[in-house]
């Protein structure tokens, strides 16, 4: 996903470390040697590869959504509760794969489109307790 999405050249280095998680860390890091440092330990959780497809983390979805110019899909108010909530979403989208969710001008998150409908990919522990719209 991140091929497609970004066009400009992004201000970070990428570390990935062995459970396949990416990092993304200050560009000047390249002067440092990082042998003895572990990724997860220096830069921020950016995206996680999963069976060949980059799924992009919240902070992930929010640094590169701004340029992302495909496989970006507007969610109303209700299905953003739904999302927060940890449901999936049923949409039509015309995307496949990977997408960022956005409401308005704000990025939520990343989801897969599968068989009509957005799998959520928020974390429990990132998920809100709303009660009932």
């Amino acid at each position: 996903m991140l091929k497609r999405q970004r066009r400009c050249k992004p201000d970070y280095a990428f570390l990935i470390n062995t459970k396949n998680r990416i990092f993304a860390v200050n560009r000047e890091i390249s002067g440092v040697e990082l042998g003895r440092i572990r990724p997860n330990s220096i830069g921020m959780y950016f995206a996680e590869m999963l069976e060949g497809e980059i799924r992009l983390s919240i902070e992930g979805s929010q640094l590169i959504g701004p340029d992302a110019t495909r496989n970006v899909v507007e969610l109303d108010d209700e299905e953003s509760l739904r999302l927060f909530r940890g449901e999936d979403i049923s949409k039509e989208t015309g995307c496949k794969g990977f997408v960022i969710l956005k409401r308005g001008r704000d990025f939520l998150g990343t989801g897969k489109v599968k068989g009509g409908k957005i799998l959520n990919f928020i974390s429990k522990s990132r998920r809100i307790n709303l009660g009932e719209a």
